[in-house]
């Protein structure tokens, strides 16, 4: 996730305010390079700098971040912000829906809530490795009390004869 500074430093996540603002203006700049008219990207930037108070500087890597979901999708790619991946699970779906509530259409089905599902669906591998790993590890501190329990009783035997 990309964060931005506030006054005392601290990260601060991107809202979702900012992704809708970067997507509409991602779309805008897509049709005015859909129509060979010229702009500047960085004037897109310094607008939506005054807006958020996000230096322009950290919108470049969120337009690319925002082309590699539209690459992703099958949408129209601005030239110039080269797909970058790192966008996150969440940032990714908001990305999406985003982009289709700027262009006005329905979410597709197999863009629905995809990645929040891969994302439980990964968490839940990873609950039952950890829990195969506790029993495993509960397992192996079984057999060596066991073994020790074993250990203490030869050498009681032992120390009987």
């Amino acid at each position: 996730m990309i964060k931005k500074e506030n006054r005392v430093n601290e990260p601060v996540a991107w809202t979702v305010e900012e992704f809708q603002a970067c997507l509409d203006v991602y779309v805008e700049m897509t049709k005015l390079q859909a129509k060979k008219e010229k702009f500047k990207k960085v004037d897109f930037f310094r607008e939506l700098e005054k807006k958020f108070g996000r230096k322009a500087n950290q919108y470049p890597l969120r337009f690319q971040n925002i082309s590699f979901v539209m690459e992703e999708i099958g949408a129209q790619v601005l030239k110039g912000s080269k797909p970058a991946a790192g966008i996150g699970g969440n940032n990714r779906q908001i990305v999406i829906e985003s982009y289709f509530k700027t262009i006005k259409k329905p979410v597709p089905q197999k863009w629905v809530q995809t990645f929040p599902e891969a994302i439980k669906a990964q968490k839940a591998k990873e609950r039952e490795e950890k829990l195969a790993k506790q029993k495993a590890e509960k397992e192996a501190a079984k057999k060596e009390a066991q073994a020790k329990k074993e250990a203490e009783k030869a050498q009681a035997e032992k120390a009987k004869k």
